[in-house]
């Protein structure tokens, strides 16, 4: 009498074979997904690299103007300096524009 473990003919080839088509279909497919989303990061970090130019451009102009501001508020503007209160009240730091080194 055979147990209800046994296979008639007990032959593994098959089941095994069918584990073994199911793991690279899987690991296919999930790097085909991959590959997807590799590529979409990509065209979004390229659709980004204008908008981060732009935003170093105004950053750069942000920093001259305050830096601006404070030299006018060490030299006595009064207005300057009252600007310059007004924002480290608010937790902005404004410093001089440093001299570019001779």
């Amino acid at each position: 009498m055979s147990s209800p473990n046994e296979t008639p003919g007990g032959n593994a080839f098959l089941p095994l074979a069918l584990v073994a088509v199911t793991l690279v279909v899987g690991a296919s497919m999930h790097t085909v997904q991959l590959l997807q989303e590799k590529d979409a990061l990509e065209a979004q970090r390229t659709a980004q690299e204008p908008v981060l130019e732009n935003a170093k451009k105004l950053r750069g102009r942000l920093e001259a103007l305050a830096g601006g501001l404070a030299t006018l508020a060490n030299q006595g503007n009064a207005n300057a300096k009252a600007l310059v209160a007004e924002l480290g009240a608010r937790g902005i730091t404004v410093r001089p524009v440093a001299e570019p080194p001779k």
